[in-house]
């Protein structure tokens, strides 16, 4: 192998390392927010079953941190499809002389450089982020509010 071959081998080495770090936090954000969804229904259980407004309270607190890790969550998954669009404009470069070793992963790069790039909020709305977050909603629904109405 010729040194300018092994400057895009190791490019693309740094830009998979990036796309494994993106994958990691996404995958530790949904764990985190497992625990939140287990800790916050615990602390409904404890809070007894008479209706109290600290329940609305506790609705709202749980739904306001669902949606924040739903954001971070999709800026993770974000950050790794445009790495990943780097990545294959990157392999498809033919002339070595134009590996910089950038690591510029944003929008306007990735566009400019006739790589077709995602939106952050086509991944905010991905059939496979909806329903994790939606379901942590729906199940707060049921434990807080639910009874309230059924106990009226």
């Amino acid at each position: 192998m010729d040194n300018k071959t092994e400057n895009k081998i190791a490019h693309l080495g740094f830009i998979e390392t990036t796309i494994e770090r993106m994958a990691n936090n996404s995958a530790s954000i949904k764990g985190w927010s497992m625990g939140i969804v287990a800790a916050l229904l615990g602390i409904g259980i404890i809070s007894g079953e008479n209706i109290n407004p600290y329940r609305l309270i506790l609705f709202l607190c749980a739904c306001l941190i669902t949606i924040v890790m739903w954001w971070l969550d999709a800026f993770y998954l974000y950050q790794e499809k445009l790495y990943r669009d780097l990545y294959s404009i990157i392999r498809n470069i033919d002339d070595d002389n134009k590996i910089d070793f950038s690591m510029d992963a944003r929008y306007k790069t990735i566009k400019g450089m006739k790589g077709k790039a995602v939106c952050y909020f086509s991944v905010l709305k991905n059939r496979t982020i909806i329903p994790f977050y939606l379901s942590q909603i729906l199940v707060y629904f049921l434990f807080f509010i639910l009874p309230i109405w059924i106990i009226r």
